[in-house]
């Protein structure tokens, strides 16, 4: 009995022991949280809400004071890009920054910021010229050559959310607009037109053949010169431009919004085609069709593919000019970290367009600078510029990625 007493007043000692244990531990824990949003909550206060040492844009000037910034720059992108104008051949374009760089006849860069406090106005812009030789996206054209004068400019209003000297991290808004320039002209692809009015002529040709052999069961005994009339009154150009589209190529040309004249029934070529159609059908229906009548309807056709090639390629465009503006609206972040008094890096990211200009749009940039004295630094980093602009008169996608390098003045 004394042993049971014993072991349950150990047991009590032990569990009582344990619960000031677990008790001990509970108030540590809630001692290491409370501390920790005690911190947080410092940092927010000294940081966010009313910064103690807020950022430098110029050092050793007070940040209530006005302060600007401005930096000419080089950037030098690659050209990964598809151009459609209105009644020309899409283009694109595939030059590496060394190809750019060969091709841009003149360019200016420039950044700038004016701040005072937490607020600031962020533009950047650029203007360049360039001529680039593209692939033409049909088939009837070889190639294109375009002249390019692009222009971007951006302008921002951005309210600094982290302040401290160390770093920063910005939230901005605004808009960046766009103009587009372009000279375009193409090289027509005479194999190309050949084959695809060839190809078109097959189609009428079938088509017309099984509308005579429907007429003659119709009209038994009928005439060949009555033959080749009623053909000649049942079809339009426009019927027979439906028949030649068919082709997926012939679709540029509904794209071109031009006329086949070639296809047009009051034609010499399409008059000799009907004629020959005519007689070798009423005479095979007659039973006395020869190789010279079927000689003469291959020829006639041959003739009619020939003539749509040659009218087709005198109507094409050859040449174009179109210009075109339009402004995205923009929200991003940007931020910047010192790692010493001299060293720094730098990031930039937003995105735009929303249908309003451009149907997508963003920008993103990451340099690392050097404060080389106490009002220039000079960095180097690398940029990304993407947007996909359609209009009624010109469409453009453009990746625009590239090392760019600039120098920054501080006042």
């Amino acid at each position: 009995m004394m042993r049971a007493l014993r072991c349950r007043l150990v047991a009590v000692i032990i569990l009582g022991s344990s619960g000031l244990a677990i008790s001990a531990e509970v108030e540590a824990s809630g001692n290491v949280q409370a501390s920790t949003a005690l911190r947080i909550r410092s940092w927010v206060d000294d940081n966010v809400d009313k910064p103690l040492e807020p950022f430098e844009l110029v050092p050793g000037k007070p940040a209530s004071d006005w302060a600007f910034t401005l930096e000419p720059y080089g950037w030098l992108p690659a050209f990964d890009s598809n151009l459609a104008i209105r009644g020309f051949p899409a283009v694109g374009f595939r030059l590496s920054p060394i190809q750019v760089l060969q091709k841009l006849d003149w360019g200016i860069f420039m950044a700038g910021e004016a701040r005072k406090g937490r607020w600031g106005v962020l533009a950047d812009g650029m203007y360049a010229q360039f001529s680039a030789e593209g692939t033409a996206q049909s088939s009837l054209y070889q190639s294109s050559s375009v002249q390019f004068q692009q222009s971007i400019a951006s302008l921002a209003l951005a309210f600094r959310v982290i302040d401290n000297k160390s770093g920063y991290l910005d939230l901005y808004a605004g808009g960046r607009a766009y103009y587009l320039g372009v000279d375009a002209s193409a090289q027509t692809d005479s194999a190309g037109i050949q084959r695809i009015a060839e190809e078109g002529t097959d189609r009428i040709a079938a088509a017309l053949s099984q509308r005579a052999s429907e007429l003659i069961r119709e009209n038994a005994g009928i005439a060949a010169d009555a033959l080749a009339d009623r053909l000649k009154s049942e079809i339009s150009a426009r019927a027979l431009e439906r028949i030649a589209e068919n082709p997926p190529e012939m679709k540029d040309l509904i794209k071109l919004k031009k006329r086949i004249e070639g296809l047009d029934p009051n034609l010499p070529a399409i008059r000799e085609y009907l004629r020959a159609l005519a007689q070798a059908k009423a005479a095979q229906a007659a039973g006395n069709l020869t190789s010279a009548l079927q000689q003469r309807v291959a020829a006639a056709k041959q003739n009619l593919a020939n003539e749509t090639a040659r009218r087709l390629e005198d109507q094409l465009p050859r040449q174009v000019a179109k210009s075109q503006w339009w402004i995205d609206p923009i929200i991003g972040l940007r931020g910047q970290w010192n790692f010493t008094h001299w060293l720094y890096l730098n990031t930039q990211a937003d995105v735009g367009g929303f249908g309003a200009g451009s149907e997508l749009a963003w920008f993103v940039q990451s340099a690392l600078g050097v404060n080389i004295t106490r009002n220039t630094s000079m960095e180097i980093g690398y940029r990304y510029l993407y947007f996909n602009y359609v209009g009624s008169q010109l469409s453009l996608e453009s990746n625009l990625p590239g090392v760019y390098s600039g120098v920054i003045f501080r006042f």
